[in-house]
């Protein structure tokens, strides 16, 4: 993909860092220095942080934004795919709602992981703040919605 994206009229060429924890399932605060370190390292909009991630990287960022009202103020948006509930008390996701975040949820109906939940609390403090797509299958299938072609009710998503 060119990674080239038309955003209000304006082309945007983002910026993609896949983080490599050094342990499996980082703590927030963990993530948090990762985060710094990467706004400090690259010219990045602080306001325009997208996080998304596969299984344990989605459980990651949802966790993250749970784990402080400080966390859930910093990203704008998250993708999260096929991941388990956050250790975090689900409550604390009110902050990232209250703050303006957007959350998507993908998960198949073979590998159900409560994700409907997470959009149902982000939901509760934040009307429109959550969406959640349930696909048929398991634990499987994330380059389908990684592809930039990929529509949903025949709207591009990218």
């Amino acid at each position: 993909h060119n990674m080239v994206f038309n955003v209000n009229g304006k082309l945007e060429k983002p910026i993609v860092i896949s983080l490599q924890p050094p342990t499996g399932w980082p703590q927030p605060a963990t993530i948090n220095t990762r985060i710094d370190s990467i706004l400090a390292r690259w010219r990045i909009d602080p306001g325009r942080l997208y996080l998304t991630g596969l299984s344990m990287g989605g459980w990651t960022f949802d966790n993250y934004i749970c784990g402080s009202p400080t966390y859930g103020r910093r990203p704008a948006a998250i993708v999260s795919m096929s991941s388990p509930d956050p250790d975090n008390p689900l409550s604390n996701l009110r902050y990232y709602a209250q703050n303006g975040g957007k959350w998507w949820g993908f998960e198949g109906t073979q590998d159900y992981r409560k994700m409907d939940i997470i959009r149902d609390s982000l939901n509760a403090a934040v009307a429109g703040s959550a969406r959640y797509t349930q696909y048929v299958g398991g634990h499987c299938c994330w380059n389908t919605w990684y592809n930039p072609a990929w529509q949903e009710n025949a709207q591009t998503t990218n």
